[in-house]
């Protein structure tokens, strides 16, 4: 089982046993991805700076391909991994093997 899935699979279970909570968050999380002043691609790449910051593996896997299904290419995809590398350095770089790792695989 990939990393994505696990990480699905735990939040289907936080959901099962705190449905209300998780269902708020899920909500929330949607609504402010949502295009607005900023629109959705934009957004998606965004998030995807956080992630590399957050040093999430899944989070980065998960918002590399939400960039993608935006219509993010490739290089602006790496364009924004390396903004959030100037803010972290070379902790944050090691990250974006996760990155290439997910460009690679679709």
């Amino acid at each position: 089982m990939d990393r994505l899935t696990n990480s699905l699979l735990g939040i289907q279970n936080l959901r099962d046993n705190a449905p209300d909570l998780v269902n708020a968050y899920l909500n929330f999380a949607e609504k402010v991805k949502a295009s607005g002043a900023i629109d959705s691609k934009n957004k998606s790449l965004i998030l995807l700076s956080l992630a590399l910051q957050a040093r999430c593996e899944s989070c980065i896997t998960f918002n590399t391909e939400a960039a993608l299904n935006e219509g993010a290419t490739k290089d602006e995809i790496l364009e924004v991994c390396m903004l959030a590398v100037s803010m972290g350095g070379g902790p944050t770089m090691m990250y974006l093997n996760f990155v290439l790792e997910t460009l690679e695989s679709l």
